[in-house]
């Protein structure tokens, strides 16, 4: 991406989690990071929790995508993320059908079009693997184990929906929750980091769920997070399937289709705009 051209973008939010979407057909693929970092910042940028980049399909493949968190970092895969660029592709009319399939990182995830207007996005199973979630002491039983930090003694899950993730079912105040978010998002536990939610109340009926991700921070909601705080809410006998999961932005409904984790809910056009990408050199200037 050079700083000279004025590129079109689109956003778009999913129960207040923002993207900008952007045609890699205009620059490629490839972004650089303190692009991304700039773009996304809220004084100085557009603003959004991250970017979203459209690649060329493979003749009759799947649409493809890559997704990037606001610290410039990508991500292998995010709930919100693929819920917004499969609505962009609806709405620049890329899709007439109401079953399709997505690619990112993570590998492929179907879509589903809803007669309401929701769109269901199978997000892969979870897996409660030491390896799939990056587990530097593969001794540890990521179900159920107790993760040492500055607030004391956690109750924790820890799973990969595509990505890593780290559930805390001890109640923490929201407060602490700035300061944990980031210790645990980073904890030398979890070789690639991890994102984590905070269980704040759960039942037979659904679950509330704070979120810090990790590359972006403290969210309003995330569906790789919600379908991870479900799953490991599941598998801990806590809440029956499907699942309602509130966060702050709102609900999304999580269900398990035999080994496959899906998440349901709506992503919505905010603005479209042109945007010149400062230069690196402005940027560290900053």
């Amino acid at each position: 991406m050079t700083s000279t051209e004025h590129l079109p973008f689109t956003k778009y939010t999913a129960l207040g989690n923002d993207y900008l979407v952007f045609d890699g057909g205009h620059f490629g693929t490839t972004l650089d990071v303190q692009q991304i970092v700039r773009l996304c910042d809220r004084r100085f940028g557009v603003g959004a929790d991250g970017i979203l980049v459209h690649c060329p399909s493979l003749a009759s493949g799947p649409f493809r995508v890559r997704i990037f968190n606001s610290d410039g970092s990508e991500c292998e895969r995010s709930g919100n993320g693929l819920r917004i660029y499969a609505q962009w592709l609806l709405d620049i009319g890329a899709v007439d059908r109401d079953r399709f399939e997505i690619d990112c990182l993570a590998g492929t995830s179907p879509i589903e079009v809803n007669n309401d207007g929701t769109l269901t996005v199978a997000m892969g199973p979870a897996v409660f693997e030491p390896h799939a979630i990056g587990l530097t002491d593969p001794s540890i039983d990521p179900q159920r184990f107790v993760l040492d930090t500055s607030a004391g003694a956690l109750d924790v899950t820890a799973l990969s929906v595509g990505n890593p993730h780290t559930v805390v079912f001890t109640p923490v105040e929201p407060h602490i929750q700035n300061t944990l978010g980031p210790q645990i998002a980073t904890h030398p536990l979890f070789a690639s980091g991890t994102n984590v939610q905070f269980v704040a109340r759960i039942d037979a009926a659904g679950m509330d769920i704070d979120i810090w991700e990790r590359g972006s921070g403290r969210t309003l909601a995330s569906g790789s997070s919600a379908c991870a705080a479900a799953a490991a809410a599941l598998s801990r006998g806590s809440t029956t399937a499907p699942v309602a999961v509130r966060m702050p932005g709102g609900q999304l409904t999580v269900d398990r289709r035999g080994t496959q984790i899906w998440q349901t809910g709506r992503a919505h056009h905010v603005f479209a705009g042109t945007v010149r990408p400062p230069s690196p050199k402005a940027v560290a200037a900053l």
